[in-house]
């Protein structure tokens, strides 16, 4: 969705942004590798990382970039829920005003449209100035993601105490007046990141090794794969770099690369 993408060339399931009180400045010097003799390109760039004090009162959970410059962070503390803004790319914040919710994720379409979501689901069509609650709950065991770089898509993790077993629903969501279909398509197991390349295709991956590819069909609607499932271990996050290779990281250093059938194999 956005020209900016943030991308960790030492495992795309992972990024951290790394905070502190005063600037401080890496440079990077040359190594020469012991086995090859072959020497690492040099970079005379510093890296710079920084911060707003006003971040130092919760815990990042969510980053969502709405456009290049408006970026919003989802946190929280011991009691309460935060949400900050910055117009300038992260060098400065300001808290947004919301119920005060514990929220699991921000994720935002563009500079106006954008989902909170926790125990409950809000949205706004204002840039966060005001937000509406978006669907009464059929379950408080939930999660929701709305990726930025594909519209109306939405997830719930439900669990269904009479017959012991965990579930995802997966609703379309219309971003001109953010209301969802009732129709949804449900999968076995909860899932827990998504990756889309706009209107192409999409991985899905979760708990116990489920992994589903994702097209989209010319009426905007999905196609949802068999479900692969390529290890048992919980799947925890995927990264789509084109339309032929995926990368999916989890638990107990689960690495796996897609080979150009996009078919999962262990990496």
């Amino acid at each position: 969705m956005k020209s900016l993408q943030i991308v960790s060339l030492l495992g795309f399931w992972s990024l951290s942004l790394m905070a502190c009180s005063e600037k401080k400045d890496t440079v990077v010097t040359p190594q020469t590798t012991p086995t090859t003799g072959v020497t690492v390109p040099v970079t005379t760039d510093k890296i710079t990382f920084f911060t707003d004090p006003i971040m130092k009162k919760a815990n990042i959970l969510s980053i969502s970039f709405a456009n290049n410059q408006t970026v919003y962070a989802l946190g929280d503390d011991a009691n309460r829920g935060y949400l900050f803004k910055s117009t300038d790319e992260g060098k400065t914040w300001a808290e947004v005003n919301y119920a005060g919710n514990k929220m699991n994720t921000v994720d935002f379409y563009d500079e106006k449209t954008g989902i909170l979501a926790g125990a409950t689901i809000l949205g706004t069509q204002d840039g966060g100035n005001n937000w509406n609650p978006m669907r009464k709950l059929t379950s408080t065991v939930i999660k929701t993601s709305y990726p930025k770089n594909q519209q109306g898509f939405m997830l719930q993790l439900i669990y269904d105490s009479f017959h012991f077993r965990k579930y995802t629903e997966i609703y379309s969501v219309s971003t001109s007046n953010l209301t969802t279909d009732n129709n949804y398509v449900t999968l076995d197991g909860y899932a827990t990141d998504i990756h889309f390349l706009k209107n192409k295709i999409g991985i899905l991956v979760g708990e116990a090794g489920n992994v589903y590819v994702l097209t989209v069909k010319t009426d905007g609607t999905y196609d949802y794969s068999d479900r692969l499932r390529p290890v048992n271990e919980d799947l925890s996050s995927v990264f789509l770099v084109s339309e032929k290779i995926a990368f999916i990281g989890g638990k107990n250093g689960t690495f796996l690369k897609s080979n150009p059938r996009l078919e999962i194999s262990k990496k």
